[in-house]
């Protein structure tokens, strides 16, 4: 929901910010050396693919919470892997 109506409803802020606010930031704020993807740096990463449209469908979550206000509807933006310590620990 955050990509759809911020980055491409209403351009309030660029995609390279928002992976900043994601990433670099909390990282700095906890003083950890991660959300980099520096040399010896933790290959901990997400993958997203910005312009995937799906439909959010709650009985399909990983999560045993099934509750979201988005249940059905359609959204723009997506992870699609998730690499972690550089293994692929999960795809879409």
């Amino acid at each position: 929901m955050f990509l759809e109506l911020l980055v491409h409803q209403t351009h309030t802020i660029d995609l390279r910010r928002v992976i900043e606010m994601l990433t670099i930031e909390p990282a700095r704020l906890l003083k950890l050396s991660a959300g980099t993807l520096s040399p010896g740096a933790p290959a901990d990463i997400t993958l997203i693919d910005p312009d995937l449209r799906w439909t959010v469908d709650s009985t399909t979550f990983q999560s045993l919470c099934r509750n979201t206000p988005f249940d059905g509807r359609e959204l723009r933006g997506r992870a699609v892997r998730t690499i972690v310590g550089g293994e692929a620990v999960w795809r879409l």
